[in-house]
């Protein structure tokens, strides 16, 4: 699925996720193969524009896997990813697991300003979101 994407073919996985959903929701017990629909998913709603599916799956997929298996820039690049759809997601409330995840230390030096915008966000902090604002 992750090859189609990558050649551009985002239609065929949309039919291959939708069948893989139910086998996956069915195999009752988190398994590798949930880690693995998970980030096939997350990438396919990454390329659709999708940010609510994009955070929620991201979300299942971190769920899944040992942090210590991806690199520095691989974290780097999820938490980004994963900020800024809970940041753009019009059905994202509340970003406090986001924010608990040990993920997103790998952005408090690589990209400060998002996670200071996700905690002002989440803390309903309107002075520090128009300090941010001025900094732009």
């Amino acid at each position: 699925g992750s090859l189609k994407i990558d050649q551009g073919q985002v239609e065929e996985v949309q039919e291959l996720i939708k069948t893989l959903e139910e086998l996956v929701n069915n195999l009752g017990e988190v398994t590798p193969v949930h880690g693995s629909f998970y980030e096939l998913s997350a990438k396919y709603y990454k390329v659709k524009g999708d940010y609510n599916s994009f955070y929620r799956d991201s979300l299942r997929y971190l769920g899944c896997i040992d942090l210590d298996d991806l690199t520095s820039k691989q974290k780097q690049e999820h938490a980004f990813h994963i900020g800024l759809s809970a940041l753009l997601g019009d059905k994202v409330y509340n970003f406090g697991e986001l924010l608990a995840h040990p993920l997103l230390e790998s952005l408090k030096i690589a990209c400060p300003w998002i996670v200071e915008l996700l905690l002002a966000f989440n803390r309903g902090d309107m002075n520090k979101l128009e300090q941010l604002q001025v900094h732009q």
